[in-house]
């Protein structure tokens, strides 16, 4: 199966599976138990055990796991500021001083956070994702055009310059 056309076909059906349930999860996991299927030769019961093994190969990795403790990390650091009223608290002083009146300058908001946070990808897109979110609810602007904006600032930025979390690794 290896170096075959055939190997488009699990990301193509994870991808469908996005758009059609909404839920990145779900198609992860399609696209995973697809991916072991396929490589196994269409056996059931070898595709679960070597996606089993898989699995907690991956869980078990200590590079794997400092990734996941770190990323959990900034999601309840990023938490804990939501809880707390610190987005909505940066959204009034933005509307109390007028800086955001209109779409054009609402799409500018994560552009200018996310090229003014750039400790680590994860942590500059999170917040900019995190406080641009109402902003762009307010003026009606699509999530896909924060999801680019974010994609297109948060992570250039953080991988040219070198003062972030992969500079340091």
């Amino acid at each position: 199966m290896n170096d075959s056309i055939y190997t488009i076909i699990p990301p193509i059906v994870a991808i469908l599976v996005a758009i059609w349930r909404k839920s990145a999860i779900q198609a992860l996991l399609v696209g995973l138990v697809l991916t072991y299927f396929m490589s196994s030769s269409f056996s059931p019961v070898t595709s679960v055990t070597a996606m089993t093994t898989g699995v907690i190969d991956v869980a078990t990795s200590t590079y794997n796991q400092r990734i996941i403790i770190f990323s959990l990390l900034i999601g309840a650091v990023l938490a804990l500021v939501n809880a707390s009223g610190g987005v909505s608290g940066f959204i009034h002083a933005l509307n109390k001083k007028h800086w955001v009146d209109n779409d054009r300058k609402a799409a500018m908001v994560p552009t200018l956070i996310g090229s003014s946070i750039f400790t680590d990808t994860n942590l500059s897109m999170f917040t900019a994702g995190l406080a641009s979110q109402s902003i762009f609810d307010k003026y009606k602007l699509s999530r896909a055009r924060l999801a680019f904006i974010l994609d297109s600032t948060c992570s250039p930025i953080s991988i040219l310059l070198l003062i972030n979390g992969w500079g340091a690794f």
